[in-house]
């Protein structure tokens, strides 16, 4: 599908379930947020010791909330594909193999420690104190680390429906079916995401009240780029 019939197909889920999407989105960015609050902790000095202990911080915070990300996307599976849904959805990432989850969290995690490691080694050891142009070097360290780890991750861009989709296949197996539906579909992945701005933008307009309709217009977005994907795929054999 092109991306306006993607969008369309959720623009229609969206509007024939919308309260559901937007109390469970709700739901899901207070247990996010929850998480942050009580795992993320601020540290102050230099040196390596406070720099483990933020990327220790970092690493337990993303493992939970990846548990919970699998739920999401279990929902919204089945929010797209007409299945009864509800709350117990959302934590299916925490009985549905959660070991396969917290390890592919953990890769990407590591992934992304790795791509903001300069970010990280520059505001821990090199900055004294906070001037204008640290801060400039430091949002721009920040940039290019999270640009290289969307470069990096984007053949597992799907990772987290397989995982729910899926459960019978071995991890392995998972990561290399995710890079096998992205082949050839990245740029269209991307166009997805870049067409969203606009709404984003008059979501930021709306003190983000516009967001309780966009983030489940998205997020169902993206599962209908998914189920496209496996659509187009199915009688193909994997190479």
């Amino acid at each position: 599908m092109k991306i306006n019939e993607i969008k369309a197909n959720a623009k229609d889920a969206v509007l024939s379930r919308v309260w559901v999407a937007v109390f469970i989105t709700l739901l899901y960015l207070l247990a996010t947020n929850i998480v942050s609050l009580c795992v993320t902790f601020p540290i102050s000095g230099t040196g390596i010791t406070p720099l483990l202990l933020s990327e220790l911080a970092t690493c337990i915070s993303c493992l939970i909330v990846g548990l919970l990300r699998a739920g999401l996307c279990s929902f919204y599976l089945g929010y797209c594909t007409g299945r009864p849904v509800g709350i117990p959805d959302l934590f299916l990432g925490f009985f549905i193999l959660p070991d396969r989850t917290l390890k592919a969290t953990f890769l990407l995690t590591i992934i992304e420690i790795i791509c903001l490691l300069p970010y990280n080694l520059y505001s821990f050891f090199m900055v004294k104190e906070m001037t204008v142009e640290s801060f400039l070097i430091m949002m721009g360290l920040v940039l290019l680390g999270e640009i290289l780890y969307l470069l990096v991750t984007l053949p597992f861009a799907p990772i987290y429906f397989l995982l729910m989709d899926m459960p019978e296949l071995p991890l392995g197996k998972i990561f290399k079916m995710s890079a096998w539906l992205m082949k050839g579909n990245k740029l269209r992945y991307i166009g997805l995401h870049l067409s969203f701005i606009p709404l984003q933008l008059v979501g930021l307009l709306t003190l983000g009240i516009g967001n309780l309709w966009l983030e489940p217009y998205f997020n169902s977005a993206v599962t209908w780029f998914y189920l496209d994907a496996v659509n187009n795929r199915s009688g193909q054999q994997e190479k």
